[in-house]
């Protein structure tokens, strides 16, 4: 019987957790006032030069420190606990993805040449998607170019999708913000979130499916941006409350709430919070 009981607690904990249990992350989660991204149970926190990831029970997995000269934009995290990162080089302005295995070691890097990935996001055959920009100032050469782009597990580049000259001049594809989410995989979904130049402009939300294929896209509500995409395709932002969209309509629509906790991402169908003012993380099953 002494033998079954680290598996019980295991398990023990694994149902709580499911069911909207808390986990506390051995941690600050806000260094720099920058929103956590969660996926599969991880969290990528956002530090000074790099990111500092934690397991599901809240234990430091891993710290990527940014290279020199470059910033770490934006992490995902694989269901195996695999994290790609987005970064961006101040000098030239070019971009890369990064992979790192479970234990933390170098897996690859692709360099993205003048395209400077904003998010990155792992889909279900763990090939990685990236969303960005690049540089089409009058003195750039580059006249157009593919706001979300495919890359193999291995670094392969397999498609290059939406052209930006197809959407509005004052669309900021990629807005480069350290943390949130941007881009999101779900339901045989990516959903990727278009900011517009001003700070009252709604963006849009735009959604493909996995071969690139555009499905639809909305107006993005003024009072807030994407943070969970769950495992139904639901999409939820987070402003003043919780909104979710109704895509037969376009409206964003409000959902009940318990708390002004902070909307990180989803597992599953549930809704994940990192409970304001501490190193918590909590679950909620939406109705």
């Amino acid at each position: 019987m002494r033998r079954l009981a680290p598996l019980i607690c295991l398990l023990i904990f694994q149902a709580s957790t499911a069911a909207g249990g808390e986990v506390v992350i051995q941690g600050d989660i806000y260094p720099l006032h920058i929103i956590p991204t969660f996926n599969h149970g991880y969290l990528a926190v956002y530090e000074n030069r790099g990111i500092a990831v934690y397991a599901p029970d809240g234990s430091p997995a891993m710290r990527i420190a940014a290279p020199v000269g470059a910033n770490i934009v934006n992490a995902d995290i694989d269901r195996d606990g695999s994290v790609a990162v987005a970064i961006n080089w101040h000098s030239p302005h070019t971009g890369a993805i990064s992979t790192f295995s479970p234990d933390g070691s170098p897996a690859g890097q692709v360099d993205t040449g003048p395209y400077q990935p904003s998010q990155v996001c792992f889909a279900p055959d763990h090939s990685i998607w990236i969303l960005g920009n690049e540089d089409l100032r009058p003195t750039s050469d580059r006249a157009d170019y593919f706001l979300l782009q495919h890359y193999s597990h291995g670094g392969e580049l397999l498609g290059q999708f939406f052209p930006r000259s197809s959407f509005p001049a004052d669309i900021n594809p990629g807005q480069v913000i350290l943390g949130l989410w941007g881009l999101r995989i779900a339901n045989g979904r990516i959903g990727a979130a278009l900011s517009r130049a001003g700070e009252s402009k709604r963006g849009l939300w735009l959604e493909a499916d996995l071969t690139g294929k555009e499905l639809g896209r909305w107006t993005m509500s003024p009072s807030g941006g994407p943070a969970a995409m769950t495992d139904s395709g639901a999409v939820y932002i987070q402003g003043p409350g919780i909104l979710r969209l109704d895509r037969t309509s376009g409206s964003w629509k409000t959902v009940p709430r318990s708390s002004n906790d902070i909307l990180v991402g989803a597992e599953g169908d549930t809704l994940v919070f990192a409970v304001r003012g501490t190193s918590r993380i909590r679950r909620e099953v939406q109705p």
